[in-house]
């Protein structure tokens, strides 16, 4: 048994006396599948899944939001719980019998070290499966969008880490080139052979930063590819500016278009209802059977509602403002960079569920100053009274 099968499969050989130990590798059930051992199973959750994360071990279906909480909980709920099945040992007797044998030092139990790491990328066993088809246009993508939801991170940052990528990118290429001609012309000079050419050209690797190099760049692919909702300018009239005239030097009274961004509720709320999970918690909330309120639904007015009583499943949106400051807010001019923020939250949703930050969706981006004139409410809210 090689060196890289025995690591693969998390299996320890010991011989002691006449009895070999044996080890079984700890299996993971994920979406119908089976891994084995902590690694693969680790770069599946980091590849197919989106927090929270379902167990799904012995058929268990709690959630985490956390792919450390959910290591910690199959390390301390099912692997060595009850009989200690999968932190037992197979001995095998030289008269052939077998008997388990409880085996605490097992290679492949989840430790602490394993846990404290949720990072795909350390996993010792590799991050690309052998016949695994990569695409480095998505992976780039996965990436910027990544850099894109973290906060402080900004484009000047992007575009620099963009860069340094593309030229570790040509390096490694160049290398892998210069290596495979080196041992091509070592090997009867076969450079020269179209089958040697075909190889080298298939080593040249695009760069996978050039189709969203910039902004616009990135949220048109965004939103062709992985369902982004992109803002729709919403025209609300006009306001008077003091502007100040580069031919005469002298302020003068300007009109400005006043234009505030709008996020299309009806493609936010297909993009939800897209998400299986999200969906079965909207048509499977419950009322309170304890006479507790833990919802509008055990509230008198939710019994009163016609709708509510005729469709049980009907969404309930519950809808907020809040300003914000741009720059810094101690500056002098802060005021004229304050926005106006329009957002919503689904009350189906269960606490547990509704208070993430992740279940609270943007609608709306006004100037502050242009919800503040007259009818400004009422202008910001028109597009939302018109679905």
């Amino acid at each position: 048994m090689t060196e890289q099968l025995r690591l693969s499969l998390h299996i320890r050989l010991i011989s002691v006396k006449t009895e070999t130990v044996i080890d079984p590798p700890v299996i993971y059930w994920c979406c119908d599948n089976v891994f084995v051992g902590p690694a693969a199973f680790r770069v599946h959750l980091g590849r197919n899944h989106t927090p929270p994360f379902q167990c799904g071990q012995d058929g268990c279906v709690r959630d985490f939001l956390h792919r450390t909480s959910l290591f910690r909980h199959i390390r301390d709920d099912h692997i060595f719980e009850g009989d200690n099945d999968s932190a037992s040992s197979l001995v095998s007797s030289s008269d052939g019998t077998s008997h388990l044998r409880e085996n605490s030092n097992s290679n492949d139990s989840i430790g602490n070290d394993n846990i404290a790491n949720d990072s795909v990328g350390n996993d010792s066993n590799g991050s690309v499966e052998e016949n695994e088809p990569i695409d480095l246009k998505k992976a780039a993508a996965d990436i910027i969008l990544d850099l894109r939801s973290t906060g402080g991170v900004t484009s000047a940052l992007i575009e620099r880490f963009q860069e340094a990528c593309t030229t570790i990118i040509d390096n490694v290429t160049a290398t892998q080139r210069q290596t495979v001609k080196r041992f091509l012309d070592s090997n009867l000079n076969l450079t020269d052979t179209n089958e040697a050419q075909d190889l080298l050209r298939e080593l040249a690797v695009e760069n996978p930063f050039q189709h969203i190099r910039t902004l616009k760049q990135q949220l048109n692919y965004f939103s062709r590819e992985m369902g982004l909702v992109l803002p729709v300018p919403h025209f609300i009239g006009y306001r008077s500016e003091w502007k100040l005239d580069p031919a005469t030097n002298q302020y003068e009274v300007t009109q400005s278009s006043m234009v505030f961004q709008y996020i299309p509720i009806i493609e936010t709320l297909k993009l939800i209802l897209s998400n299986p999970r999200l969906r079965y918690l909207i048509e499977n909330e419950k009322k309170s059977e304890d006479d507790v309120l833990r919802s509008y639904l055990d509230g008198t007015r939710a019994k009163s509602n016609t709708l509510i009583q005729e469709q049980p499943n009907v969404i309930r949106l519950q809808i907020y403002t809040g300003d914000l400051e741009v720059v810094n807010a101690l500056g002098s001019r802060t005021v004229v960079h304050k926005l106006t923020a329009l957002y919503f939250s689904i009350q189906n949703f269960p606490p547990a569920e509704a208070s993430q930050l992740s279940s609270i969706y943007l609608l709306g981006l006004a100037y502050t100053e242009d919800v503040k004139t007259q009818n400004g409410y009422e202008n910001f809210f028109t597009p939302f009274f018109k679905i």
